[in-house]
């Protein structure tokens, strides 16, 4: 076994897969893949070219351990599987989500089995561990002859079974009315996905303190639509998870200044403008464990910062008071804003940036060169929140970003370990997904 593989029941998953290709021979009423061609390096960094049926041994047998990886996730009976990388770094999982983000397999129908169930999951926002384990049971049962029908004879039979129930997942007869003014429902649906996850490490306590926070949040955030909960998990001994309207951004104690004491005392909405871009220009940048930013290299690109300068005269002189940004932000630009008295959020991520667009109403700005200059289309792109709070939770500092009405919210969970907040956050996703399909 290589260094980067993985061995699960016997069988290898090498993470060298570089091109996965299936040929498809069409029968009377289906397609199906009965070929496998794929492309793996070698150790002399050479490149073949594998030709195998697909009724083989190896590949029914590859379908057979991949069946029983994707069996061993469901439930609270799902077994811990530890996966090891080629750097010795172990990841202590029972989801299935993360098993196969940490896995590279090999077996092209393993590949788009996996494709099946990651497009299940972003379709219907559940049910793709069911889909691979169908799926995989059905493909493994054909290709090993059990049923003792044809490839065309099965996909027949598959096609009539898909059709059937297509036809009865319509009937009002199988819907379940959920009563959204009790949490009686929604509350052991969400208790049955936290308990099933071991490795998230919560008490009995804990689970049914954030369980209660997770119908909250959902709860607090749908009206017509399913709103968005944004969950921030960190790794604490004693602390309870925490349910807090709006959007957290988290800043050290170094980032509480005049400035920030100054917004959060302030009475009416707030004005800010959104930046979905690196504000550092062209040059090489390196971010430092403080929220400065070092730049590298011979020259800085000036005409960068100067078009900035200009831009930002603008915002100061429209009264702007945020600057949000999805990523770093010049040392020179952000020592610009601190003299205005214009606060700046750098280094927000994707999902922080789309909610914050969500929750403002603001147009994020993706470009400084082609940003309009005239008064009024730059005053377009804003948006407003109505109060902005410092909040100490859990012995960290955040600034809550609030705006009555709006449909976001966020939940502050916690896990004994670094390990255990990842699962946990997993953990969330799968429970939020649950609660939402209650209102399809």
């Amino acid at each position: 076994m290589g260094e980067n593989d993985v061995c699960f029941m016997g069988q290898h998953f090498p993470v060298c897969l570089l091109k996965v290709k299936l040929l498809f021979i069409q029968g009377s009423r289906n397609v199906l893949p009965l070929q496998g061609l794929y492309l793996k390096s070698m150790a002399s960094n050479k490149a073949s070219l594998v030709l195998q049926p697909l009724d083989s041994t190896d590949f029914v047998s590859t379908l057979r351990s991949f069946w029983r990886m994707l069996q061993s996730c469901v439930g609270p009976e799902g077994g811990i599987k530890i996966l090891i990388s080629g750097a010795s770094y172990a990841t202590f999982t029972s989801s299935s989500h993360r098993l196969l983000s940490n896995i590279t397999l090999s077996n092209p129908i393993c590949v788009f089995i996996n494709q099946i169930m990651q497009s299940q999951i972003n379709t219907y926002g559940d049910h793709g561990l069911y889909t691979g384990i169908l799926i995989t049971s059905l493909l493994e049962n054909i290709l090993s002859h059990h049923i003792g029908l044809s490839v065309p004879a099965a996909a027949g039979v598959i096609g009539q079974l898909n059709s059937s129930l297509q036809s009865l997942f319509d009937l009002s007869c199988i819907k379940l009315k959920v009563d959204f003014s009790t949490v009686k429902q929604l509350l052991p649906l969400v208790k049955s996905v936290l308990s099933s996850k071991p490795t998230c490490g919560l008490t009995g306590a804990e689970i049914q303190n954030l369980q209660l926070s997770i119908v909250k949040g959902f709860l607090q955030t749908t009206n017509k639509t399913v709103g968005d909960v944004i969950v921030e998990c960190t790794e604490a001994s004693e602390m309870k998870s925490q349910l807090f309207p709006g959007i957290l951004y988290q800043i050290s104690y170094d980032d509480i200044s005049a400035i920030l004491h100054e917004k959060c005392n302030k009475n009416g909405c707030i004005t800010l403008v959104l930046f979905n871009i690196m504000l550092t220009g062209e040059e090489t940048s390196k971010i430092s464990e403080s929220r400065g930013v070092k730049l590298e290299g011979p020259k800085n690109d000036d005409s960068f910062v100067r078009a900035a300068l200009k831009l930002f005269e603008q915002i100061a002189e429209l009264h702007i008071e945020i600057v949000a940004c999805q990523k770093v932000v010049h040392p020179t630009l952000s020592l610009y804003l601190k003299r205005k008295g214009i606060l700046l959020l750098d280094r927000m991520g994707t999902e922080l940036t789309h909610a914050v667009e969500k929750l403002s109403g603001a147009t994020p700005i993706s470009s400084i060169r082609h940003c309009p200059h005239d008064p009024d289309c730059l005053r377009s792109l804003c948006g407003t929140v109505e109060a902005l709070k410092l909040i100490e939770h859990g012995q960290k500092f955040y600034v809550l970003l609030e705006k009555a009405g709006s449909s976001i919210a966020t939940l502050v969970a916690h896990a004994p370990n670094e390990e255990a907040t990842r699962e946990l956050k997993v953990s969330y996703l799968h429970a939020q997904s649950f609660s939402s399909l209650s209102v399809k």
